[in-house]
Order: C-alpha cells, then structure tokens, then sequence
C-alpha cells in the first residue's frame, strides 16, 4: 500500500473532514494510505514538514494571524519546498486569488466548492 500525505491548513477544519473521510474512502480502494494532516494556521511549518514529504498542501485564504499567501510565501522562500503542489482555495468569490499569488510555480487556484475534486486530481491522477 502506498502512503499519499497531505497537508491541509485551514482556520476552520470542521468542514473538511467529510471531505477527508470521502477521499480516505477512495484512497482506500485504490490501495493507498492516505494521510492527512489538518493544521489550524500555518504555525510552525518548519517543523511540520520535517515530519512527512508531503504529496499536496491544501491551503484556504482567509486564516489568522496570516491568509493563505504568506504561508505559500513563506513555504516557497524560506522552506524551498517548490517541488510539492499548493492547492490554494478561497470561498469568497471576490478575492483574486491568482494575483495574490503572482509568479509562484506549482500553486493552484480552485473555489472552496472545488476542493474535493480537485484533490482527487493530485492524489489520484489516474482516475
């Protein structure tokens, strides 16, 4: 069985774990363990990923003490962590995501609504 790891950064986790349990469900199918890991804020990254090499950041916009672009800031600059995808999300329609992020590689914007599906397409590329 093979390990996916993710890392989901999000100030309100509540509404992910059902997406997590519905994609555990699949990962399980497909023989992989899937591994996720919710973090509150972006707090002590460093640290984190010297946990797991991680297969996929999910990360929402608005968080405190920081949004979601400092923390991708902070993961490609300071962490040179440019190799693993960003999925960055934002349930408010009107915040520019793609201009938040400017040229940073390997960050991809989707809609809150999105999510599920667009994790899919990381974790699971084959399907």
């Amino acid at each position: 069985m093979k390990n996916k790891f993710i890392l989901w950064i999000d100030d309100m986790q509540n509404w992910s774990h059902i997406i997590t349990s519905n994609l555990s469900i699949l990962a399980s199918d497909n023989n992989i363990n899937l591994i996720v890991l919710p973090q509150l804020n972006g707090e002590d990254l460093k640290q984190i990923f010297m946990m797991h090499p991680f297969d996929l950041i999910v990360m929402d916009y608005h968080m405190e003490p920081f949004n979601g672009d400092v923390y991708i800031e902070q993961i490609r600059q300071e962490e040179h962590l440019d190799h693993i995808p960003i999925l960055f999300y934002s349930q408010d329609q009107n915040v520019d995501l793609g201009n938040l992020i400017g040229n940073m590689q390997n960050v991809h914007i989707t809609n809150r609504a999105s999510v599920e599906d667009r994790i899919k397409e990381f974790v699971f590329p084959n399907n």
